[in-house]
């Protein structure tokens, strides 16, 4: 098979996102020509090497990747990269955040830097495909935020100027926390998340300043 054809049937396909195992399966051939193949499409900028066994098709939204990079494990876009898309903030992140079941990790492709965060699957929920992929709401983007700084990742222990959009439930944040399997955790996300709804009450603003420590 030569490169036009096999590209050809990767659009006619239409997965912007592929495996090896997925691309040799519809070119008809093994796994190791399959992977042949993709190396020489590759070579010649047509598809890119996102990690072992995944490659993306042309220009691709990062946005549109994360699922597929943290596979086998559950991933959805959140933390800062959610709340901006959301409208919440307009600090933009490095890279695209997100949370998985799987390892935290960095990743660095052809497409885009990734933050994966981790979370307990009994935690790693509140989120839907609306946009596309699967995207935190508004809610659990930000209890996401609160919980992971207060547990680990002092990186995002400083939340920017935060606005709170009007369909934003106060109450299903609250749900949200008392969800937190280790209740250490939970008094002390819920402790900040009272404290940010405090200062968004009146104005639905918040100045970007330190979080307070979780509560021991």
């Amino acid at each position: 098979m030569n490169a036009a054809r096999a590209i050809a049937i990767l659009e006619t396909a239409g997965l912007p996102l592929v495996t090896t195992s997925e691309a040799a399966a519809l070119w008809g051939v093994s796994v190791k020509a399959g992977s042949e193949m993709l190396r020489r499409l590759a070579a010649a900028g047509v598809v890119h090497h996102l990690r072992r066994g995944l490659w993306a098709r042309g220009e691709i939204d990062p946005l549109r990747a994360v699922e597929r990079l943290a596979e086998p494990d559950t991933a959805y876009v959140s933390l800062l990269t959610a709340l901006r898309l959301h409208g919440m903030v307009d600090q933009l992140a490095p890279a695209v955040q997100a949370v998985t079941t799987g390892r935290a990790r960095s990743v660095e492709t052809p497409i885009g830097a990734f933050e994966l965060h981790h979370l307990s699957p009994a935690f790693c929920r509140g989120f839907d495909r609306a946009a596309g992929f699967p995207l935190a709401t508004p809610e659990k983007a930000l209890v996401d935020v609160l919980y992971l700084s207060a547990t680990r990742d002092r990186t995002l222990s400083r939340l920017p100027e935060l606005e709170l959009p009007r369909a934003f439930s106060e109450a299903r944040a609250r749900w949200w926390v008392r969800q937190i399997p280790d209740w250490r955790s939970r008094a002390g996300v819920a402790a900040r998340l009272r404290s940010v709804l405090a200062e968004t009450g009146s104005t639905g603003r918040r100045t970007a300043r330190r979080a307070p420590r979780p509560a021991r």
